[in-house]
């Protein structure tokens, strides 16, 4: 059986990765959504953000997807 390298990911990952995107289709978004439910550490994401560069589209697309 092959696994699943995205399922090795935290939940703060597999969000941060799913809003690395210019553009959301509604099932990108539903998929968005879903992982941002699934977060526990805030903080850590915010800070995995910040670490790569990315926080400003990462604030940007969770309010574009729904969740900010």
């Amino acid at each position: 059986m092959i696994e699943d390298p995205l399922e090795r990911l935290t939940a703060e990952e597999r969000l941060l990765l799913s809003l690395c995107r210019i553009d959301f289709n509604s099932e990108q978004k539903k998929e968005v959504r879903k992982h941002a439910g699934e977060i526990r550490d805030w903080d850590s994401f915010v800070r995995m953000a910040n670490e790569h560069g990315i926080i400003a589209m990462t604030w940007f697309n969770l309010i574009e997807t729904g969740c900010g």
